[in-house]
């Protein structure tokens, strides 16, 4: 991606360490709180059970659970969780991806 001064690029970066365990809502609150840098954060992508009609997952031929991967560009605020759905509420985990607008790549463990 080429960087300039004057542009905005859209960057995917891991969640910071100590936002593990923590809520999406606790990232973009800090994130829309920083002063030093002109970053947006719009969305994740995370890796969620596929299940059947009855809510069980679904097994591949060697037994082990199939994931699809997700993308959820502004996730809503929550109004009756449910497993269809993640909102800001989504506790973070380690294998999750988040995406920012920004002019340069952030390094989020200094702004936040």
């Amino acid at each position: 991606m080429a960087e300039s001064s004057d542009t905005n690029e859209i960057y995917v970066e891991a969640i910071p360490e100590k936002y593990i365990g923590k809520t999406y809502q606790e990232l973009r609150r800090d994130i829309c709180n920083t002063d030093t840098t002109d970053i947006i954060l719009i969305g994740l992508s995370t890796f969620r059970e596929r299940k059947t009609v009855s809510g069980e997952p679904i097994l591949n031929y060697s037994g082990e659970v199939v994931y699809d991967k997700a993308l959820i560009i502004n996730p809503k605020i929550p109004t009756g969780f449910s497993d269809n759905e993640i909102s800001r509420e989504y506790i973070l985990q380690k294998k999750d991806k988040i995406f920012l607008i920004a002019y340069t790549r952030p390094d989020l463990n200094q702004i936040i």
